[in-house]
């Protein structure tokens, strides 16, 4: 023995090598091929005077971890209202997300991170680059979130400020006042920092809202300026004797649901609502929503005028009739009327891959070109809603066929279709627990594995 392996000994451990990797890399395509629609991606808000060659670079972690940031995106360019992605997210997991922008190898500034349920869209990074020798007349622009009871002839005045400076100077005036109303600020300078505010009067030139000051470096665009008015609609007239006083009108609190992650059976969203500073309990102001991204929700029984605490919560029902609360927004404040109001919802939830069965058979066979008949089963899953199912030539493809529909309760879903004598076609499908849904929507499963037949 000299200490050198043997030939034999070389060529064992190599063969070994070779199959442990090729397990691995097998495993990991499969693993790939049944990955849920999931990912996390969004759009990049950059504000300020953005150097020549700066770049982005992202990181992630899962939340309420101690773990490391790990990059999963860089030399982004930093373009205001560019896409980003993160494709690698897993369903069901909940993850923090920051940024830098880069030059030159150094970073300039980073955005707040953000925390989200994958899989997610429409997730926004904001990044403020600071320049004290920028160029004047850079523009700052948006529109107002006007929200409450507006007296007629109200109007909106915008001031801004440097953020080392104490006085607000008026950047325009007397802007009619109305929700969604443009505003622009046209004269300040790239690179500087601003606090922007709005404010409300009446007719007699009374504040009655006044905005939470905006910080945002200049330019800027597609900025939101959110004022509640607090004025009251006019006393209702006393009524003549036995006349009972009528009631205020009801007015509605309305907007959207940022729903990230994937819907659960038998779960629902619930709107609530209490007067602001009443220190009530809150009530359910809307039930039963489907949990579903960019689903509508209002609310029609707020008084004008008033201020209201409201928040979104995931709810499951339990079989005992229970609910169990498994996700809740944070509460927004708002005067009624109001509109656009957006609820956040992480659900930190992932659909698992389906276990169906998928069964086929041929039917007549077409000499005259070759084909054949063909009858493909896919079989129904507890709970499920809607199915995404396709059948390709090759495994994972869908040449022949890519669609969804709903489960309608049926024990299996049949479909015919005419298939070229002698060739291997692939099935499988996905589910969801939400009816109505489109090919590619977060809410489905992973792909089952494929199912492959042949009519010879």
């Amino acid at each position: 023995m000299n200490g050198k392996p043997s030939t034999p000994l070389l060529v064992g451990i190599v063969v070994i090598l070779i199959a442990v990797l090729g397990f691995f890399f097998y495993r990991t395509l499969h693993q790939d091929a049944n990955q849920p629609p999931a990912g996390v991606s969004g759009t990049l808000n950059v504000n300020g005077s953005v150097p020549n060659g700066a770049t982005i670079t992202l990181s992630q972690r899962e939340a309420n971890t101690n773990q490391g940031f790990a990059e999963f995106a860089n030399n982004i360019s930093a373009t205001d209202t560019g896409d980003w992605t993160f494709p690698e997210a897993i369903s069901g997991k909940n993850y923090e997300i920051k940024g830098a922008l880069v030059v030159n190898g150094k970073t300039v500034t980073t955005a707040d991170p953000i925390f989200v349920s994958a899989p997610a869209t429409g997730e926004s990074l904001t990044f403020e680059v600071a320049n004290a020798s920028g160029t004047k007349n850079s523009v700052i622009s948006g529109s107002v979130d006007l929200n409450g009871y507006v007296p007629q002839g109200a109007t909106i005045t915008i001031q801004g400020k440097g953020v080392d400076e104490t006085t607000y100077t008026t950047i325009v005036s007397s802007l009619a006042a109305k929700d969604g109303q443009t505003v622009t600020y046209s004269t300040a300078i790239a690179g500087h920092v601003y606090d922007v505010q709005g404010t409300l009067y009446d007719v007699n030139g009374q504040t009655i809202g006044t905005s939470t000051p905006l910080q945002v470096t200049a330019p800027a665009k597609g900025e939101m300026l959110t004022i509640n008015s607090t004025a009251q609609p006019p006393v209702t007239p006393t009524p003549a004797a036995n006349t009972p006083t009528p009631a205020p009108a009801q007015v509605a609190i309305s907007g959207t649901i940022n729903f990230n992650g994937a819907s659960q059976p038998n779960t629902r969203i619930v709107i609530f609502q209490r007067v602001t500073g009443s220190g009530n309990n809150f009530q359910v102001a809307q039930d039963n929503i489907s949990p579903q991204n960019g689903v509508t929700w209002q609310w029609n029984g707020g008084t004008s005028g008033t201020m209201y605490d409201l928040f979104a919560a995931y709810k499951l029902r339990n079989s005992n009739g229970t609910d169990t609360d498994l996700s809740d927004s944070s509460i927004i404040t708002v005067a009624a009327p109001a509109s656009n109001e957006v609820f956040t919802i992480n659900t930190g939830y992932s659909v698992p891959q389906n276990n169906g069965q998928i069964s086929s058979s041929c039917g007549n066979f077409n000499s005259g070109n070759n084909t054949w008949t063909a009858t493909v089963n896919f079989g129904a899953i507890p709970s499920a809603q809607s199915y995404w199912m396709q059948i390709g030539t090759s495994n994972g493809g869908n040449q022949l066929t890519n669609f969804t529909a709903n489960a309608n309760n049926q024990p299996q879903l049949t479909y015919t279709y005419t298939v070229q004598n002698n060739t291997t076609y692939y099935a499988r499908y996905a589910y969801a627990f939400t009816p109505n849904l489109q090919a590619n929507s977060n809410d489905f499963s992973p792909f089952s594995n494929t199912t492959s037949f042949n009519c010879n």
